[in-house]
């Protein structure tokens, strides 16, 4: 998925407080889809075909980002790599949340396969920083809203190390699990689309392309996702 312009990208002219899903370049919204802002924007939607299922979202993706400003260097490299170690733990307590390397929205990476010397960057002067990716089910009947109001409150209630200080950032990104399992009920729906055009166009006045490709998934309303295949029906001339 493409990032998110002021994110982010991905629900059209809803207003939702804080929230504007974006959903990215069609090959890379496999399993997300961006959200920030207080509407959708229209240009970063790819185009979806006829035939698609609308799921509610499983959970949200937040990119955690954690950060301290200590002069030593010796010590603020200490307090942020005891703060990261804080976060791991934390995660592997914590039901309905989960960490990763990566980025939101984008690739993730399990947890147990970075070090923390990886994600350790520099950004100016004496300050130095590490982000994660923070994901968080959605509970029945919770509102983006809520799901973001208590992952904030989760992050701020988190005992940091010396002048460590961690935060949500701006861009959220809707994620449905399993997506794959709707592939059968999508290709059922796209062959009964194609059986109605044939019987109005000819049999074999109709082709389709694009059923290889994998399910995409991109946001329809504050916590509701568009799953579908990326497919193309084609009228051509009738054979003799």
């Amino acid at each position: 998925m493409a990032r998110l312009k002021s994110f982010g990208s991905a629900l059209t002219g809803l207003a939702l407080t804080g929230l504007c899903l974006a959903a990215q370049a069609q090959e890379r919204m496999l399993n997300t889809v961006t959200v920030t802002a207080q509407r959708i924007d229209v240009d970063d939607l790819a185009a979806m075909p006829n035939v698609f299922i609308r799921v509610p979202a499983d959970f949200i993706q937040f990119s955690l980002t954690c950060q301290s400003a200590t002069r030593d260097a010796a010590e603020r490299k200490t307090e942020l790599e005891t703060q990261f170690n804080t976060l791991v733990k934390w995660a592997a307590d914590k039901a309905g949340y989960e960490l990763f390397g990566g980025e939101a929205g984008e690739e993730t990476i399990p947890l147990d396969t970075i070090s923390f010397h990886e994600i350790l960057k520099s950004v100016y002067g004496n300050r130095q920083t590490f982000e994660l990716v923070l994901t968080a089910d959605v509970l029945k009947d919770e509102t983006f809203d809520g799901v973001k109001l208590r992952v904030t409150k989760e992050v701020e209630a988190m005992k940091t190390a010396g002048r460590v200080e961690c935060y949500v950032g701006d861009d959220q990104y809707l994620g449905v699990r399993n997506i794959d399992v709707h592939r059968k009920t999508l290709l059922k729906q796209i062959a009964a689309e194609m059986k109605d055009m044939r019987e109005i166009f000819g049999k074999s006045a109709v082709e389709v392309t694009g059923l290889e490709a994998r399910v995409i998934s991109q946001p329809s309303g504050s916590m509701i996702v568009d799953v579908f295949l990326p497919y193309k029906l084609t009228l051509t001339s009738e054979k003799e």
